[in-house]
This record gives C-alpha cells, sequence and structure tokens, in this order.
C-alpha cells in the first residue's frame, strides 16, 4: 500500500515542489536596535502573501523621492513596499541609494540582490548577496537568500547548506522552514519535513505551502488522524485548492478504508470542478476512480447484505 500512497503524493506534490520553492521571494527590515547588524523580519513576495506578519509597509515611491531620500531607515521601509509591489526596477535604485547612504550596511547590496533575481540575472544576484554577507556573515535573512538562488542556480547541495545556515542563525525566518521542508519531502525525509513545517506552521498556522506538505508526509509515515486533522484544516482555510480535497479523499480510500466516504468525497471534487470552484488539474482519471470506487462499494459485505434482505 506503501507504494500507491507514494504515487499518489508525488504525483500531486513533486510537480509542483519546484515551482513553489523558485517563486519564493523575500525581503526583510531591519528593526530600530542596530544600524549596522540589525535583526531581521521575513517577509514573502509570493502570491503577494507575507511571512511571519503583515507587511507595514506598501508604498514604492518614484526615482526622485528615492534619490532626495537620506535616511536608510526609510529608505528600508521603501525598499520593502517595492518589493511588495513587485517594483523591481525602483528596488534596484533604492538599493543604490542605501550603498551611497550607507556603505557599510548590508541592505544596499542584499536589495539589488532581491531586484536582479526577479529580473532574472541569478548571476548578479549571487553577486549582490555576496556582497551583502561580507558585510554581515551572520544575519540569516542573507544566508536564505543565497540559499535560494543558488537553488535557482541548479546548485542543490550548496543551497541547503545555505537554508540550514540562514535558520540556526535567525529561527524566525519561516520561508526558510517551508523551503527546506519541501526540500526533505523531495528526498523522502519525511520525519524532517515534517519538523520544518511544524516550525513553520508555529509561525504562521495559516501557511498553505506548509499545510499541504505535513499532510502529504503524514500519509507516507502511515498517521491517517494526523494527515486527515490538517487536511480538514486545509480545507476549511484554503476551499478551492485542489490538494487538500484530494488528499482528504485519498485518506479515506486507502488508510481509514471508509470507501464510501471516499467515493463521497471524489463526487464532490467531481462536482466542485464542473462549478469551477476548485484550482488545478486531477492527476488522475477522475471518472474511472469513481466507476471503479462503485464498484468496489457495490461488492461490500455491507452492501450485500442490504442487497439479500
Amino acid at each position: 500500500m506503501r507504494g500507491i500512497r507514494l504515487k499518489h503524493i508525488m504525483l500531486i506534490q513533486i510537480a509542483s515542489v519546484l515551482v513553489a520553492i523558485l517563486m519564493v521571494g523575500c525581503s526583510s527590515v531591519p528593526t530600530q536596535q542596530t544600524k549596522k547588524a540589525p535583526q531581521s523580519r521575513s517577509y514573502a513576495s509570493e502570491l503577494k502573501s507575507v511571512s511571519v506578519e503583515k507587511l507595514a509597509y506598501d508604498y514604492c515611491p518614484q526615482s526622485g523621492k528615492i534619490q532626495g531620500e537620506s535616511k536608510w531607515k526609510k529608505l528600508v521601509e521603501y525598499a520593502n513596499g517595492c518589493v511588495t509591489k513587485q517594483q523591481w526596477i525602483n528596488l534596484e535604485m533604492i538599493g543604490d541609494r542605501l550603498n551611497q547612504v550607507d556603505p557599510d550596511s548590508p541592505w544596499g547590496s542584499y536589495f539589488l540582490s532581491v531586484a536582479s533575481e526577479n529580473k532574472g540575472f541569478k548571476e548578479r544576484a549571487l553577486w549582490m548577496i555576496d556582497l551583502a554577507l561580507k558585510k554581515a556573515p551572520d544575519m540569516g535573512i542573507l544566508r536564505y537568500q543565497k540559499g535560494r538562488i543558488l537553488w535557482a542556480l541548479e546548485f542543490y547541495k550548496e543551497s541547503v547548506v545555505e537554508i540550514k545556515k540562514s535558520v540556526s542563525l535567525d529561527k524566525s525566518i519561516k520561508d526558510a522552514y517551508v523551503f527546506l521542508g519541501q526540500i526533505y519531502l523531495r528526498e523522502l525525509n519525511f520525519s524532517e519535513s515534517v519538523k520544518s513545517f511544524e516550525s513553520a506552521l508555529m509561525m504562521d498556522s495559516r501557511d498553505k505551502d506548509s499545510l499541504v506538505g505535513i499532510t502529504s508526509c503524514y500519509v507516507e509515515l502511515e498517521k491517517a488522524s494526523d494527515a486527515l486533522a490538517y487536511t480538514t484544516k486545509g480545507i476549511s482555510l484554503y476551499p478551492r485548492v485542489l490538494e487538500f480535497r484530494l488528499h482528504e479523499a485519498f485518506i479515506y480510500e486507502n488508510m481509514i478504508r471508509q470507501n464510501e466516504v471516499a467515493l463521497i468525497k471524489y463526487k464532490e471534487i467531481k462536482s466542485l470542478l464542473a462549478q469551477r470552484k476548485l484550482d488545478g488539474i486531477v492527476p488522475f482519471d477522475l471518472d474511472t476512480k469513481i466507476k471503479n470506487l462503485e464498484t468496489t462499494v457495490q461488492k461490500s459485505p455491507a452492501k450485500l447484505a442490504t442487497s439479500s434482505r
């Protein structure tokens, strides 16, 4: 049965894991504590979602205002606004201005790295983040940025080293834990994957990628009750996400062994897809699945006993 489960999970997960990983964008803002080595907060730009807490800044100024600003804290605020709005040219201008205003700070090079990455210049993004790390080698958010770029450049082993280093330096980077969870899931290291996703969910209990990932892990670990609990939560929070409903139907069919319930769930999926209330494509023939389950249910001892009365 494990082989069947694995095939199901990988059809749903592996196709999207690398895309999800490579799409995660990140910016951070220093606190007011220190100018040279500030603590960092992590922000994610994927799907305009926010990591850990809601972005305080969503204003991305034009070039005149950027060039006229001399306060590094205000420039960092502007930079985070530009990340939120995905204004990469303006972000690049802010990075250059930050390097002029405060050349000893890592933030100018960091934001130049983020801008270059999102403009498709990965080698330049790596060069910029290395410059930032020379100024602040123990800042976790910089290590996370480097790890993401290395992954995009297909230096996978080196990428994971940097991501692990980032969470050892700064345990508040939610997206780094999500990244590691997806990596461990890809490597079928389900126990470590669960730990990473749990760390991310402690910071953001609504994180969609972590909920999908941890459900997949618990299915593979044969923990039906945990898998179903996270699936139910996922459906409640994200009713349009197909993966949660496929997981739910699969759990009832193959783990809890309640074919009647599984049949209902698969029919619900078919109905919701027809009404365009679900996003995604079922990675198998749903009609055949429903037909086969109907046959199985009709042949079940309970059904046969009922029919003979």
